[in-house]
């Protein structure tokens, strides 16, 4: 599993992703089992973390993606 920080506009966002590919300046993340893609100009970092049991990766993989409000 990863930890994806973007920077969304000067925000930070932090994806959790259970794998990762990087191609052609664009980095394709598997998050809650969808594929997300970003400019790679855009990733901050990206850090390799452990999960700490199959019960939490369930639970955060049950969580719903927040969506950015538009005003």
């Amino acid at each position: 599993m990863f930890v994806i920080s973007i920077d969304d506009h000067g925000d930070e966002r932090n994806f959790l992703a259970t794998s990762f590919n990087i191609d052609r300046g664009v980095v394709i993340a598997t998050i809650c089992g969808l594929k997300r893609k970003f400019d790679a100009a855009d990733v901050i970092d990206i850090l390799p973390v452990e999960p700490l049991s199959d019960r939490n990766d369930r639970f955060i993989a049950a969580q719903p993606e927040r969506q950015r409000m538009h005003g």
